[in-house]
């Protein structure tokens, strides 16, 4: 709406709507990394029931990548996220391919 005076104000009122969750996260090919890939899943930061939230996952991504090179995989590879979403049961699963190099 648009409020009237000197200096038009404009109010945007938004509604949130429910919460989606992730049922599963995948982390395809971490395993390669072998004693460190709990390290590596752990800096992802995003796991299952976590709230499907983009900014997480690109700040997951980016964790993952610094935490890769730091663990001794200087050539390590993230793909790009590929979620699914079901807007029946109101949740997403997430798949990252991870090459640790």
């Amino acid at each position: 709406r648009v409020e009237p005076g000197p200096r038009p104000l404009v109010v945007l009122e938004a509604e949130p709507g429910v919460l989606y969750r992730f049922a599963g996260v995948t982390l395809e090919g971490v395993e390669a990394a072998g004693d460190k890939s709990d390290e590596l899943r752990s800096a992802f930061g995003v796991a299952p029931n976590a709230p499907v939230n983009a900014d997480a996952v690109v700040a997951g991504e980016a964790a993952l990548r610094e935490r890769l090179g730091r663990e001794g995989f200087p050539f390590g590879q993230v793909g790009e996220p590929e979620i699914v979403v079901d807007r029946a049961a109101r949740t997403a699963t997430l798949e990252l391919k991870v090459k640790p190099g």
